[in-house]
């Protein structure tokens, strides 16, 4: 097979409004079970699996496996990506929807080690490079953090380089706080499988955030309303009017408050985490308001290369 790769740090610059399919060649470092999805178009479930290539270029990259994909190949990559195997992909997609992606098609074929001089060089890169990379990890993950670490509150403190997700709220089910699907004339909430459910905005948030060891995403839902000053009801009814406020956020620094759960834990190696609270530059830094619980506590801080990643 004739491939045609793109370098997957060149494929930030396309949009998922791009029609193109481009070829790919990384070394897998993650794979996560399978998962399945009710489609809002279609109405049906689908299966997919998330993995995670990274070559000499570019920082680790989120690909989502889908269908037939996401259990036949995907099944292979989940037992072989600790072994460091380079994988080309032809005819794959770009993604932007919550955060900068990959995704196979309908025409994506999948080969694990193909005999290229594109994975020769891999190889030959990986076992320096990604062979440190992954003691570092194994030790953040494994040994660094204690179980009774994971009951205490960490931050982070960085500065807000980008607003990743366009849509920064979703209508959530009353009851459970997930998201509702819209079918037909009806609301329905898939988590609680009740119809015409109550629903209420709820914020959902994505920062591009930086210090001076790495970069990372942060999810931030409800307490973004401590820093722009409305709720999402009313941001909703007023985008215009506080949307100015939420940017005004980007290029400065904040701190941001999380628990290392099984949550953030498992999500470390995407460079991603979820975080409770978050405050401005000038807040206090070794206590987290209103949390009672938690308020005689220090807060340990995490530079992000060097001690979360």
């Amino acid at each position: 097979m004739i491939y045609n790769f793109v370098k997957l740090s060149e494929l930030k610059n396309h949009s998922n409004k791009d029609e193109n399919l481009f070829d790919v060649v990384g070394i897998i470092i993650n794979a996560k079970n399978l998962a399945s999805i009710t489609t809002t178009k279609y109405n049906d479930r689908k299966n997919k699996r998330e993995i995670e290539i990274i070559s000499t270029e570019s920082e680790p990259i989120m690909l989502t496996l889908w269908g037939e994909y996401a259990t036949n190949e995907g099944s292979q990559l989940m037992d072989i990506q600790s072994e460091k195997s380079v994988v080309a992909f032809s005819s794959i997609s770009v993604s932007k929807y919550q955060g900068f992606s990959l995704c196979t098609t309908g025409s994506t074929i999948i080969q694990i080690n193909p005999d290229i001089s594109e994975s020769k060089e891999l190889h030959k890169w990986s076992t320096i490079e990604i062979g440190t990379m992954k003691i570092k990890q194994t030790k953040s993950r494994d040994t660094k953090y204690t179980e009774a670490e994971h009951d205490k509150w960490f931050y982070i403190k960085g500065m807000i380089t980008k607003i990743m997700n366009e849509e920064t709220w979703y209508n959530a089910c009353a009851n459970c706080n997930k998201k509702i699907q819209s079918r037909g004339n009806s609301v329905t909430c898939d988590k609680c499988e009740k119809k015409d459910v109550q629903c209420r905005p709820k914020y959902l948030i994505r920062f591009r955030v930086t210090d001076s060891s790495d970069t990372i995403t942060i999810t931030i839902f409800d307490d973004i309303e401590t820093v722009i000053g409305c709720s999402p009801s009313e941001y909703v009814e007023s985008t215009k009017k506080y949307k100015n406020k939420l940017h005004s956020c980007v290029s400065k620094i904040y701190y941001f408050y999380f628990k290392l759960d099984s949550r953030n834990n498992e999500s470390r190696i995407s460079r991603r985490i979820v975080a409770e609270k978050i405050k401005k530059e000038d807040a206090e830094k070794n206590k987290i308001i209103d949390l009672e619980e938690y308020a005689d506590n220090k807060n340990k801080k995490i530079k992000i290369g060097k001690d979360y990643l």
